[in-house]
Parts: C-alpha cells; structure tokens; sequence
C-alpha cells in the first residue's frame, strides 16, 4: 500500500493518511491479489521491483496464550537458532524480507529473515539500525515532521 507524504506531515498526520489507505484498500478486500499485481505490471511493465516484496508483522503484547473453543493457541519461543535455520524461509515464498516484531511487557523485539541471494547480513543490519533509529525518534517526538527525520542519528 501506498501512502501521499506530501505536504510534510507529522508522524500523526501520516498515521491518519496511513490509515484512511488501509480502511480504504479494506473496502477492496474481495479483489484477488494476483489482479492487483497484473495491474501493477502493466502500468510498470514486469520488472522485478514493481512490488515490494516485503512482509511486515505487528504483534501486540498478549498473554501468551488465547483459547478458541477447544484449542489452546501458546507463543512459543523457539530461540535464535532455528531463525537462523529459518534464513532459507524467503526462498519459498514471495517475499524478500519477512519482518516480525512482536510487543513484550519490556519492549518490543523482532526478527528478520531475508533472501541471502539479494541482500547481505551487512545490510540488513545496517536497515534495521536505521528502523530502530526512525522508530526511537518518533516514539520519544511523535510530532516530527518526516523531513525533519534523520536515520542516521541517534534516537
């Protein structure tokens, strides 16, 4: 989804745009996915970067369990290891870099899994330093204009 920046907003401003984007999309939720790529195709042509291939997950804080009838639901964490193990993930899907942040009581934490085949360990750390940059400046003034963001420099 695309959101107009125009106008320099203010983090709330853009939030608002963000989510009059969403609620507006939503209303086109029955049209299947693989005609909005077409149609992205043809207005682009087929070029490989005419969609982001990028999945953002939000996770807000839960109990760590939810019951649904029956069925107990539990987050389990399976630890560093397997998502080491899991870097071969986008190689299966359509996505390039799978991004999972997930709210605890002291924070939030996220895991990142790309294609190796695109982008180095080194950049992928230097984007989520960035992230991690942008997000801690906003937190602390949400009432930044976005020209005024600077990723390089501390939160």
């Amino acid at each position: 989804l695309r959101t107009d920046l125009g106008g320099d907003p203010t983090l709330r401003e853009a939030l608002g745009r963000v989510r009059d984007t969403v609620l507006d999309a939503y209303e086109h939720r029955d049209v299947p996915f693989e005609h909005v790529v077409r149609d992205l195709e043809r207005r682009h042509g087929a070029r490989r970067d005419s969609l982001a291939r990028v999945l953002f997950l939000f996770t807000g804080r839960s109990a760590g369990h939810a019951r649904l009838g029956d069925v107990t639901l539990e987050v389990i964490d399976f630890g560093k290891g397997l998502l080491e193990a899991a870097a071969d993930l986008t190689t299966v899907t359509s996505f390039d870099v799978i991004v999972n942040l997930t709210e605890r009581s002291d924070g939030v934490s996220g895991t990142v899994v790309w294609n190796r085949t695109l982008y180095s360990p080194a950049t992928i750390e230097r984007m989520v330093a960035l992230f991690t940059g942008v997000a801690g400046s906003l937190a602390l003034r949400p009432g930044t204009r976005i020209s005024a963001l600077r990723p390089d420099a501390d939160a």
